[in-house]
């Protein structure tokens, strides 16, 4: 059973907390957040969680076996390293940073720790990439040379607005075309989301 600390109350922690309820061999058992609805977040979707306000706090004393961060991007470096730190595996949602500089220390973090760590890149799981990466391998469309990604407007207000949403846009893409072609590597992809720039109309050329 592997005991989840979950840090983050927002939009994607709920998401993550329901899958957990979905599954035989996880569960939160603790939930960090510095936000004011902490305790009605965890009341609602994870009714058995201890509650902190601080993440290392829930690291040195919850009884947890990983963590599964889900919080603003500029945040995401300190809980790495923190859950390093502590020896715990650690799922970090997209995108992993913001800047190279970020994404190299997070690299080295769990790198040295030796411990699980993934970013949150799953569309290659869901069904329709894994058929179309099946497809792709055994030559049955050809050979796979342009993706052209696109960008809601939803996401074009929050690149705007928060500077990220584009460039997490772009890790996805680049993550579902070395997926699909297995040409790009995951270092390379990591840095590239980190670096590439957000352009005014929420687009971004690949």
């Amino acid at each position: 059973m592997q005991r989840i600390g979950l840090v983050g109350s927002g939009f994607m922690a709920m998401a993550h907390a329901n899958s957990y309820q979905e599954m035989a061999d996880a569960e939160v058992v603790a939930v960090a957040s510095l936000d004011d609805d902490r305790e009605a977040f965890a009341a609602e979707n994870t009714p058995n969680a201890s509650v902190y306000n601080d993440a290392e706090k829930m690291m040195e004393e919850a009884d947890i076996t990983a963590v599964d961060i889900c919080t603003p991007t500029p945040t995401h470096r300190p809980f790495v390293e923190a859950a390093a730190d502590h020896g715990l595996n650690t799922f970090c949602e997209k995108p992993l940073a913001r800047t190279v500089a970020d994404t190299n220390a997070i690299v080295d973090a769990v790198t040295d720790a030796s411990i699980t760590f993934m970013t949150g890149h799953v569309l290659r799981y869901f069904p329709e990439y894994v058929e179309a990466k099946r497809r792709i391998d055994a030559g049955e469309v050809g050979t796979l040379e342009h993706y052209t990604p696109s960008v809601s407007h939803h996401r074009r207000d929050m690149a705007l607005t928060h500077g990220s949403a584009t460039k997490n846009k772009v890790g996805v893409s680049y993550s579902i075309w070395q997926f699909m072609t297995s040409i790009i590597s995951a270092g390379l992809l990591v840095r590239l989301s980190a670096c590439l720039p957000a352009q005014p109309n929420g687009m971004t050329v690949i």
